[in-house]
């Protein structure tokens, strides 16, 4: 962002294909900068790398903010896959809808984000606020990120003023897969952020820890007190394996079973454990089938007070 007084508006990138391309580090589809109402729709971006195409995978697509960030920008109907990353966040300002698009075979998967103050913004840089993650599937990833980054040194962790957040942002209804990889975790990973909420999602993989709450520079200063203004509540886990559910909590902490997440943390009150029954996972069909127990088993993600 080379002109922080320049401005784009009313932008659309839709029905593009890439296949095996090298963009030589950087992200195949970005918007940054002073942006504001961008859509990305509808495209496909097939294996991304930057010099080695196994080992040195790029991004797909991303929201960046450098002198301020995008705003309003809508990410819909989209697939990618054999990328580094799917969808990166990074302060990407606000009103920002990422929605019904298909990930496969990307680490990490979706990663709403902000980077440290010094590396991408200003000081007065907000990060990212008010994001929409929902309708979207993931699939044979290890982890998604909400949060903005928090400071290497742990004991300063989520409370020193250059470390970005996010947070007033949502990841619903979304569906993990991770049953095409053996040993591998089906994790959503959290860092700094504040009235962020986690609800209704499907999390489903192989292996002794199939799912990881876990949080970056585990138990970092600052980062307690803001997770008491999270709600993450009304999903869905189940280990393909059938070997139990595994979280990781602050600290490192372990649990082995939904009952005593809940117990220990206050979340999950609603949660659920069980297979989703999909319809076809071989087909890459995520719908469930009649009579799964998945089907309304998530919790009201609204209220209405008044009349």
């Amino acid at each position: 962002d080379p002109c922080p007084t320049c401005s784009a508006s009313d932008v659309l990138i839709q029905n593009n294909t890439t296949d095996n391309i090298n963009n030589f580090g950087g992200e195949t589809i970005e918007v940054n900068g002073n942006t504001i109402r961008a859509r990305i729709l509808n495209n496909t971006i097939n294996h991304t790398y930057m010099s080695d195409p196994v080992s040195d995978q790029t991004i797909g697509i991303a929201c960046i903010g450098l002198h301020r960030g995008p705003t309003y920008v809508l990410i819909k109907g989209n697939r990618v896959t054999d990328t580094g990353q799917s969808i990166y966040l990074d302060n990407c300002a606000q009103y920002i809808v990422v929605e019904d698009n298909y990930f496969e075979n990307n680490d990490p998967a979706i990663g709403a984000s902000a980077e440290a103050f010094s590396l991408h913004a200003p000081p007065n840089q907000a990060g990212v606020l008010n994001a929409i993650i929902r309708r979207n599937t993931v699939v044979n990833q290890t982890f998604n990120l909400m949060g903005g980054h928090g400071d290497t040194n742990p004991a300063v962790g989520c409370t020193n003023g250059t470390v970005g957040h996010a947070s007033d942002s949502v990841f619903v209804h979304n569906t993990v897969w991770a049953g095409g990889r053996t040993n591998n975790t089906t994790s959503l990973a959290l860092d700094c952020g504040v009235n962020n909420r986690v609800k209704n999602n499907i999390f489903s993989g192989p292996g002794s820890l199939t799912l990881q709450y876990w949080i970056i520079n585990n138990g970092q200063v600052g980062f307690s007190t803001e997770l008491a203004t999270w709600q993450i509540n009304g999903n869905r886990f189940w280990d393909t394996n059938g070997g139990g559910i595994f979280f990781q909590w602050l600290s490192g902490t372990f649990y082995n079973s939904l009952a005593a997440f809940t117990a220990a943390t206050g979340f999950e009150a609603n949660g659920s454990t069980g297979t989703p029954n999909f319809v076809n996972t071989a087909a890459r069909n995520f719908n469930l089938n009649t009579g799964s127990t998945a089907i309304n088993a998530g919790i009201n993600l609204t209220t209405t007070s008044g009349t």
